[in-house]
């Protein structure tokens, strides 16, 4: 099966916003606030098959936030994922 991933680069304002889509199977709502946290993984049910330790999104966010920027999730299950990162252009 083919996987499709939107990469949109745009500018907004004072800022530079990078957006990443997927239509995955999305994250559920209670773990969204948590993604951006360390070592966090949303569950699979019984599927263990996914590699990481879940610090991905987190040095994401961390170099995301060292460059006065944010990071943020739209996510529905079954409709995917658009991750969204805003930098100053300074």
């Amino acid at each position: 099966e083919t996987k499709k991933i939107k990469v949109t680069l745009s500018e907004q304002g004072n800022f530079v916003s990078l957006s990443v889509e997927d239509k995955g199977i999305g994250i559920p709502e209670g773990y969204q606030k948590e993604i951006f946290g360390k070592f966090i993984r949303v569950p699979q049910k019984d599927i263990h098959d996914v590699k990481g330790y879940g610090l991905g999104l987190a040095q994401v966010a961390e170099v995301v936030k060292a460059h006065g920027g944010k990071i943020s999730l739209e996510s529905q299950i079954g409709q995917g994922s658009v991750f969204t990162i805003k930098l100053p252009k300074s």
